[in-house]
């Protein structure tokens, strides 16, 4: 009598065993497993999309538009009736900080430094929806969204317990005995769509997709005096640093490799796009641009 799972063939007067079937059972049950984790499953995600900008070109524009604005403030507060020499002394401490920052510009723009801040990461909190395609090359449609803005930041910051002295907004800060009211304004938001192919197994997949995404953000200085002796001036000094606003807005097309890792129904996921934009557009007069990276990092339940 054969065992379980095993079957008796009489060949020629001789009897045979036959391989047993459970190898088979168990091939035939992880690829069906395996087809409804990756090609036929929808999900939705959470987690914290991310782009990044290149910042390099701006950092080495500063000294040049500080000492404009220094210049260009020196002369206001002697138009408003401020002695030269105390307006001299005022704009000089502009003069200062971009001197500081041009004579680190060649440590902060080689190497390493220099290729961070070509790919500064902005991260924001936010989701995606998955759909299953009955295709075999391209399986998953993914639309990913996400938000940031100045309450997302102060809030992340107090979790991180990084949030001490900015119990209080505005900021406010005593310079030359005029108070300084500082509120920036920052959104931010990112939304992609990919299709992918994912491959995967019970504990693990992987995926390689194609999409677009369409960025965009602004960054709202918020800056106002009250007091001291240049009051009256102030605006012509943030006006001429180009802090008043600086928005960009970006459409672009990119390729995608992404890992999960977990249980079939819930994988914590990281995802990573080489972005090249298409088109982009920044305003405010400081030279940044989208950087070539994007991607993020979160959870999925899939179904």
């Amino acid at each position: 009598m054969g065992g379980l799972g095993s079957t008796m063939i009489t060949r020629g007067g001789k009897t045979l065993r036959a391989r047993p079937m459970k190898g088979l059972v168990w091939l035939i049950l992880l690829a069906t497993l395996t087809a409804t984790i990756t090609g036929m499953a929808g999900g939705l995600g959470f987690g914290f999309p991310f782009y990044t900008i290149n910042v390099l070109p701006a950092v080495e524009q500063a000294p040049v538009i500080m000492d404009q604005a220094a210049e260009a403030w020196e002369a206001a507060l002697i138009a408003d009736g401020l002695p030269p020499e105390v307006a001299r002394g005022l704009a000089a401490e502009i003069e200062a900080v971009g001197d500081q920052i041009a004579a680190s510009i060649p440590s902060w723009t080689t190497g390493t430094p220099g290729i961070l801040l070509q790919a500064i990461p902005i991260p924001h909190i936010g989701g995606a929806i998955e759909f299953g395609l009955p295709f075999v090359v391209l399986d998953t449609l993914r639309f990913e969204a996400g938000w940031l803005s100045e309450t997302l930041v102060l809030k992340a910051l107090d979790l991180a317990g990084l949030g001490s002295g900015l119990e209080d907004w505005p900021l406010v800060i005593d310079w030359d005995e005029a108070l300084l009211w500082v509120e920036p304004e920052v959104r931010s938001m990112v939304l992609s769509t990919d299709v992918a192919k994912q491959i995967g197994l019970l504990v693990a997949d992987i995926d390689l997709g194609i999409g677009v995404d369409l960025i965009a953000g602004r960054v709202l200085s918020g800056i106002s005096v009250e007091g001291g002796l240049f009051q009256e001036t102030i605006h012509v000094l943030i006006s001429e640093l180009q802090l008043e606003s600086l928005r960009w807005t970006a459409f672009a097309v990119h390729g995608s490799i992404g890992i999960g890792i977990g249980p079939p129904f819930l994988r914590l996921y990281a995802r990573l796009r080489g972005m090249v934009p298409i088109s982009q557009s920044v305003s405010g007069g400081w030279a940044i641009s989208i950087g070539g990276l994007s991607g993020s990092v979160g959870m999925v339940i899939r179904f």
